[in-house]
């Protein structure tokens, strides 16, 4: 994977982290739902790893 793709799947991993720890949960945050979705696919699109990419894709799936 290119540095910058690297760089760039790894800020939106870096943005789910923190929209995880900035949210108590416990209820259908409908916001922070359609903001993990976003991460989570753009991380997949970033990532030319497979496996990577199977995970970030689960996640997604997993929000929706």
């Amino acid at each position: 994977m290119s540095d910058s793709r690297m760089d760039d799947a790894l800020e939106q991993c870096e943005r789910i982290r923190e929209l995880i720890l900035h949210r108590s949960g416990g209820w259908a945050d409908e916001e922070a739902l359609d903001r993990f979705s976003v991460y989570s696919r753009a991380a997949s699109r970033a990532a030319e790893d497979p496996d990577c990419r199977d995970l970030m894709d689960a996640a997604y799936r997993y929000c929706a």
